[in-house]
């Protein structure tokens, strides 16, 4: 089955709902900043995906941009400065 990519970005002022809202995005993506991620989701994953992010948001207050981006799309696409580098996760030496 063939995925999509989508960009998705969200504007969510609740702390609690950020954090929801970013995990789940992760759990389908990749961040490029802190609230754009780039996702890649089959056709039976991208309703699945929809329902859950507006269940976490407050429509009346949050919102969610998901913007499908076909292969000429992301052909055409410049990217200027830093490159975007996963946090690393934090470790220790014992």
């Amino acid at each position: 089955m063939a995925l999509t990519r989508f960009l998705v970005a969200y504007d969510v002022s609740g702390d609690r709902r950020r954090a929801r809202i970013h995990r789940t995005l992760r759990r389908f993506g990749s961040p490029i900043q802190k609230s754009v991620f780039w996702v890649e989701v089959d056709d039976e994953d991208l309703p699945q995906l929809l329902q859950v992010l507006s269940q976490e948001m407050d429509a009346d207050v949050d919102r969610v941009h998901a913007v499908r981006c076909c292969q000429k799309c992301l052909d055409g696409t410049s990217v200027m400065g830093a490159p975007w580098m996963e946090p690393e996760e934090p470790w220790w030496v014992v």
